[in-house]
């Protein structure tokens, strides 16, 4: 399909080479290289019969697209890739933006409407395109080089994956295009399908963009800035404008070098002063959604396929939300957690920014896996960098201690747990090295809101469709379980519970419907994080206080839709235990709680850290056997362990006394009746023998033990009438028995009065 135009070129072409060389081209050499071109012809058209001959032939060819599906895209009037790229809500009612720049719509132009722009994209391009057949014997690892090659690869196979076979089916496609509609329409095709950056598609619409004018009024300097940014649509005048000019000067060298233009309009083009439009605005909707949209479109079909056009992408926005949220100046992510869908987007909600309290949830997570559940234990205690000490709060629960952030107890969940365990937990979460984006944290906490399952990559797309084939579809949710529903709900029972959180931030908001919710404060700004088994909002602010705002945009995330809780799976149990030991409560338990336990879990001991001691309340010391009763008072202690001493004294809590009551020697001597032996404080084993002293008129007397400083029971051991005053009373068998015990020696003398002795030792069998 050569016309006049064409042959006008080539002539041109050997005319200004035949000048600019000064070599003679004898009928020798043009017989020479006529003879080369055949045979270079010859050689093509034996490898392709070779293939044809064998099986690889076959199957490089195998469902290999018609070339004339070129004509369909790019015909002028009527080609599918006159239109652009266009998005819509998830109604498919709504435009939000089209990929076209404003004003410079895409219009089909004809190679000879500007031969200087042409020569300038075959000079940049393709330097052999007037020699050789549509495509180069180069290696087969190599990417289409050829403008036919190109048009070939981008627009014939452009939903093939690249590599060696796509390499090859676009040479043998190329050599069909050129042999069946010339250089020339290539070169018109190439023209029109040349993509310059900004969405730009064809060279009508980039002259529009870039210089405000129709291609065909290009000069030879515009024309040839037109083919660098072809090449490099990066370099483009509006983002890199002095390298644009570079690169333009380096395609007018090549065009002299190839004799496509003359000294004197080489040396014009490059001292040609260059005006450039201004860009313009793009009016478009929910933009930093769209941009979302488009790196997505990018990653899934590539952004060639994109720029081509012809495409109408349903998103997954809801856009009624999405007004109702731009009034913030917040980064925000609105989730459905049941299908993974991006509702809403505002701000640059990708931009990671740093986070502490927020991971909090999943490395509670990680510490209910390994069995401990949210009424454990857990000691809120300052580190050794801390000096207010008095801002923690020793011992908590681990619902308490999550559902307010608290950091010290946080990082000792996580110290137990040990760092490669919750960086695992964290990675199954999407949660690889800090800091994270909301977009992050709303696909992490979704997750928890659906039960364990992640019901699908965040996705912003729906359908994507060319107006004959659906080529993407994301409406059908495939979850896969990352980890159990059971784990997942005792992490939202926490986070949904407002009884325990007294954080200043999260104290202050309230919600119409079961919600889980967690807040940050940063030195950067804030964080606030809820969601309802519907609905997952993340939300960063560059300012304190997100969690006021953030529930109002949540609220309005639900607008319309039914109040859903969420279910206890089967795998848990409950309890009534008590705070904050989470063991089972006894009479001086302070508070109670029902608790859920993963099944197999619950707790079988009574409550441990409450102890009621006896204690002389003149010496504050502990009360022993040989206290004055009068004296004694039962006090109801903490069970401090020594690591957390120090914050006890800072809070103003009474530790446990560590010293006893003190006796007389001389007082026990003098006594009327008396334990000789075991002496106080002697550590005795197996088969004891109790002696002692008792008046000379006894009546009776019995020997009882008692467990620790100050029995509340006692085992009577042995009961006698009438013995010397001085000898053995009693054996005590102690097998089985160990720690702190009390012997007491009763005596009454005939007229019944009452006569006690005390001795205090430690059984160690």
């Amino acid at each position: 399909m050569a016309d006049s135009h064409l042959v006008h070129v080539v002539e041109l072409i050997h005319q200004r080479r035949a000048r600019k060389r000064r070599r003679a081209r004898t009928v020798g050499q043009r017989t020479l290289a006529i003879a080369t071109v055949v045979l270079a012809a010859v050689s093509i058209v034996l490898a392709f019969a070779a293939l044809a001959a064998a099986p690889l032939y076959a199957y490089v060819s195998f469902g290999l697209p018609s070339v004339q599906e070129l004509e369909i895209l790019l015909n002028p009037q009527t080609g599918e890739l006159l239109q652009p790229t266009r998005l819509y809500d998830r109604t498919g009612q709504n435009l939000l933006t089209t990929l076209e720049p404003p004003n410079a719509p895409r219009v089909f132009i004809e190679a000879s409407d500007n031969p200087m722009l042409a020569t300038a994209f075959i000079a940049s391009a393709d330097p052999g395109f007037l020699d050789h057949g549509g495509f180069l014997w180069t290696s087969l690892n190599q990417r289409p080089t050829t403008l036919a090659e190109r048009l070939a690869a981008d627009l014939l196979l452009a939903d093939e994956a690249d590599g060696w076979l796509k390499n090859l089916r676009a040479r043998m496609l190329a050599s069909f295009v050129t042999a069946r509609y010339g250089r020339q329409q290539i070169l018109t095709w190439a023209l029109n399908s040349a993509t310059f950056g900004y969405w730009t598609f064809g060279v009508e619409s980039a002259a529009k963009l870039y210089f405000g004018k129709p291609a065909a009024e290009l000069s030879l300097a515009e024309s040839a800035l037109l083919a660098a940014v072809a090449q490099v649509p990066a370099l483009n005048p509006f983002d890199a404008p002095e390298l644009a000019i570079e690169y333009q000067r380096l395609v007018l060298v090549a065009m002299h070098e190839q004799g496509f233009i003359n000294d004197a309009q080489f040396a014009a083009a490059l001292t040609e002063p260059l005006h450039f439009a201004s860009l313009p605005a793009v009016a478009e909707q929910a933009p930093d959604f769209a941009n979302l949209v488009i790196s997505q479109l990018e990653d899934e079909l590539g952004r060639t396929r994109i720029q081509r056009g012809a495409l109408e992408v349903i998103t997954t926005l809801d856009l009624s939300l999405q007004q109702e949220i731009e009034a913030q100046e917040a980064e925000v992510v609105v989730l459905n957690p049941s299908n993974g869908q991006i509702l809403a987007l505002l701000g640059d909600a990708r931009t990671p920014h740093p986070v502490e309290k927020m991971l909090y949830p999943f490395i509670y997570l990680g510490a209910f896996a390994q069995g401990r559940s949210p009424a454990s234990l857990i000691w809120d205690l300052p580190d050794s960098s801390q000096s207010d000490s008095y801002l923690n709060h020793g011992p908590v629960s681990m619902r308490e201690a999550l559902a307010n952030g608290y950091e010290s107890a946080a990082a000792a969940v996580e110290k137990d747990l040990g760092n490669d365990y919750a960086g695992t937990v964290f990675a199954q979460f999407g949660l690889g090295s800090e800091p994270h984006s909301a977009l992050d944290l709303a696909a992490a906490y979704a997750i928890l809101a659906n039960g364990g399952i992640r019901a699908q990559a965040r996705t912003a797309i729906l359908f994507v469709h060319d107006g004959d084939n659906l080529l993407l579809d994301h409406s059908q949710t495939q979850g896969a379980a990352v980890i159990s529903g059971e784990l997942a709900y005792l992490v939202t029972d926490v986070l949904g519970d407002a009884s325990v959180r007294s954080t200043a931030s999260l104290a202050e908001v309230s919600f119409a419907r079961p919600t889980a919710v967690q807040a940050e404060e940063t030195g950067e700004g804030s964080w606030f994080l809820a969601y309802s088994a519907q609905r997952v909002l993340a939300m960063w602010r560059a300012q304190p206080g997100s969690a006021d705002i953030g529930s109002v945009a949540f609220e309005a995330a639900h607008r319309d839709l039914p109040i859903q809780d969420w279910h206890v799976p089967p795998g848990l149990s409950s309890m009534i235990v008590c705070v904050p030991s989470g063991q089972l409560p006894d009479a001086d338990c302070p508070a109670t709680r029902r608790e859920f336990f993963l099944s197999g879990n619950l707790p079988t001991t009574t409550d441990t850290l409450f102890e009621r001691v006896a204690v002389n309340t003149l010496t504050n010391k502990l009360a022993t056997v040989f206290t004055p009763a009068e004296f004694i008072e039962e006090r109801l202690f903490i069970q401090i362990p020594v690591e957390a001493e120090d914050w006890a004294r800072a809070a103003g809590i009474d530790l446990i006394p560590t010293d006893y009551d003190s006796f007389s020697i001389l007082d026990l001597e003098s006594a009327a009746a008396a334990i000789l032996a075991p002496e106080p404080f002697d550590t005795v084993s197996g088969i004891v023998r109790i002696f002692g002293r008792v008046p000379a008129d006894v009546g009776s007397y019995d020997v009882q033990i008692g467990e620790g400083l100050f029995p509340s029971e006692w085992t009577l051991i042995a009961e006698r009438d009438g013995i010397p005053s001085v000898g053995s009373l009693a054996e005590w068998d102690t097998a089985g028995l160990s720690g702190l015990y009390a012997i007491q020696l009763q005596v009454f003398d005939q007229e019944g009065n009452l006569f006690r002795a005390y001795s205090l030792v430690t059984v160690n069998n």
